[in-house]
């Protein structure tokens, strides 16, 4: 640390430790200060400072915040969710035992548990951003968009960094009926992540259904441009058929694997022209 006081990874190596030794103080600085650095694991991070941050208040032992964070990494869902059954009642008060099940429990779509978990988290967590997105992304998923845009929006303003907050956000402004301040929030995200595959998706499909199919295909053209990827080239053969032009889909695949020298691309183009009616 002496000599890499600015390496997040050192820091948050630095806080686990603090917190096995059970020093949550300088656990919790530790943390502070890689998340302040920016660390590349943000997401695991935030969870494991709120943790601590739990521990000191009383509303989880030590142990049953280790429990959650394995519980998190299961492969088996069953198991899980007993796991964390026995974790939420030995640990009434603690907000991410909740969350977590009902991330769970949304996963395995069982809604109405799901949203008694997010909200029941929500209240032990008021000011808690994992909390606000938790229950936004839920509500999002459920069509349920008025309701789970104030919480999305408070979210992605928190964390600006979490590109999967930022474009949940944009996405719940738009099926909330707000459509230039939803295209506004997805132009600005694909500026900011241009590597990231999630904006041209959200901003393609908001075009596509707002009848500007041209432009949607521009947004994804440019995208596997900068970042080729068959999830993008997925996306843009799918609008193209949806918008009844698949022949866009075969040229703008033909020329970005031209420019980019992607042989995936080609072959896509390749197997589309083939299926073409003659």
């Amino acid at each position: 640390m002496k000599q890499h006081p600015d390496s997040p990874d050192l820091q948050v190596a630095r806080a686990r430790a603090a917190f096995e030794t059970g020093d949550l103080p300088r656990a919790a600085k530790a943390y502070q200060k890689a998340l302040e650095i920016g660390t590349g694991d943000a997401v695991a991070v935030h969870v494991e400072a709120a943790l601590v941050d739990e521990i000191r208040a009383g509303a989880i032992t030590a142990e049953g915040a280790r429990d959650l964070l394995q519980v998190r990494g299961l492969d088996d869902p069953g198991l899980a969710l007993d796991r964390l059954d026995a974790l939420v009642l030995a640990h009434p008060h603690s907000g991410w035992a909740r969350l977590v099940r009902g991330n769970m429990r949304a996963a395995r779509r069982s809604t109405v548990l799901a949203e008694e978990d997010l909200r029941a988290a929500l209240d032990r967590m008021p000011a808690t951003p994992e909390a606000w997105g938790a229950l936004g992304s839920f509500l999002l998923g459920q069509h349920r968009a008025k309701e789970a845009r104030p919480l999305l929006a408070k979210a992605a303003k928190v964390r600006p960094a979490d590109i999967s907050l930022v474009v949940a956000a944009a996405i719940a402004a738009a099926e909330a009926g707000d459509l230039p301040v939803a295209e506004k929030e997805l132009r600005a995200a694909m500026a900011r992540f241009p590597s990231s595959t999630g904006p041209p998706l959200g901003l393609a499909r908001l075009l596509l259904s707002t009848g500007r199919p041209d432009l949607a295909f521009t947004v994804l053209e440019d995208a596997l441009g900068t970042h080729p990827d068959l999830t993008l080239a997925g996306a843009l053969v799918s609008a193209a058929t949806e918008a009844g032009k698949p022949e866009a889909a075969i040229e703008i695949l033909d020329r970005v694997a031209q420019r980019t020298g992607d042989s995936r691309l080609q072959r896509a183009a390749d197997g589309l022209r083939a299926q073409a009616p003659k």
